[in-house]
């Protein structure tokens, strides 16, 4: 539809009615959803497969953009640092791991606990790649 074209501008906040026309092709555009899933500090694992998420999602922990050793995700920082954004090289190795290029239209929601927090970490990270500033701390 042509509000969804419109509204195909990073940083955009959009309703589950556009999502839904998104990922019924309406905008005939190529698309990744990217679920982050936290479920508490007992649950540090990513999971690759969670019940009742948005069709075709791919789900990773918030700390994903993080590290790369999935035993120090929060809560098992050693340091305030821990949980600072990779490095600019890594963190673009890590979101291409993904599937995610510099021209993906990513669609970002939360799914587990801390709703804001986490989804919009999530979202803060991969917009600074495209601003060439990459967020610390």
């Amino acid at each position: 539809s042509r509000m969804a074209q419109k509204q195909l501008c990073r940083g955009r906040l959009v309703s589950a009615d556009w999502v839904n026309s998104l990922i019924s092709n309406e905008t005939q555009h190529a698309f990744f959803i990217l679920e982050v899933a936290w479920f508490g500090e007992e649950s540090c694992q990513q999971r690759d497969v969670l019940e009742e998420n948005i069709p075709g999602a791919i789900s990773v922990h918030p700390s994903y953009f993080e590290t790369e050793d999935v035993a120090k995700y929060y809560p098992n920082y050693s340091c305030a640092e821990d949980g600072n954004i990779l490095p600019d090289r890594q963190l673009q190795e890590a979101i291409a791991k993904l599937g995610i290029s510099e021209n993906s239209l990513v669609v970002v929601y939360r799914k587990g606990g801390a709703i804001a927090m986490t989804s919009c970490r999530v979202a803060w990270t991969l917009m600074s790649l495209e601003t060439g500033r990459c967020p610390r701390g």
